[in-house]
C-alpha cells in the first residue's frame, strides 16, 4: 500500500501450474482447519489414526496430487476432468483440491 492508502498493482511473473495447485492446497488445508475450530470439523477427529487404515495413504497422496498406487504411484496426479461426458483437461495455472477451486489464469485487465 502507498502512504497515501491507495493500493498500486504491480507486474510479476506468472504463477506456473503447480504455483496455483500448491496453493489452492494450502487454502483447503487452511478453510477445514478454520471449520474445525468452528465446530465443523469431522466427527472423530480426536482419535488416534489406525497405522492400518489405507485411506490415510490415500487421503495424503490426494492431497499432495500424486498417485497412491500401481505403476504411477509417488509421482504427480493426472489432471482430467469430465464435462459433458467429454474427458478435458483444466487451464493452465487451474486447480482444484477438497472443494476449493482457483484459476489464476486472468490478469486485472480481463486478459
Amino acid at each position: 500500500m502507498q502512504p497515501s492508502g491507495a493500493l498500486r498493482f504491480v507486474a510479476v511473473k506468472p504463477p506456473t501450474t503447480e504455483d496455483v495447485e500448491a496453493l489452492v492446497v494450502e487454502i483447503a488445508e487452511r478453510c477445514e482447519q478454520l471449520l474445525a475450530r468452528l465446530g465443523y470439523g469431522a466427527e472423530d477427529e480426536g482419535e488416534d489414526p489406525d497405522p492400518d487404515d489405507g485411506q490415510l495413504l490415500l487421503q495424503a497422496a490426494s492431497l499432495a496430487g500424486v498417485a497412491a498406487l500401481g505403476r504411477r504411484a509417488g509421482r504427480q496426479a493426472r489432471r482430467i476432468q469430465v464435462h459433458s461426458g467429454r474427458a478435458y483437461a483444466p487451464p493452465a495455472r487451474c486447480a482444484a483440491c477438497e472443494g476449493c477451486n482457483l484459476y489464476a489464469g486472468v490478469l486485472e485487465d480481463g486478459r
